[in-house]
């Protein structure tokens, strides 16, 4: 586990991916995430 998190910190998965700094709750992560995926809800298809 150590030789893998040695590679994987300076990668800054939760700013790299969530926008967040490292620390932030995966209670206030996940709340983000279901705004930004709510907030698409009633979208709808488009045919080309």
């Amino acid at each position: 586990h150590d030789a893998l998190w040695e590679k994987q910190r300076p990668l800054d998965f939760p700013g790299t991916v969530y926008g967040v700094p490292r620390g932030t709750s995966m209670r206030e992560i996940m709340s983000r995430q279901a705004d930004f995926y709510g907030a698409h809800l009633n979208d709808r298809r488009i045919t080309p």
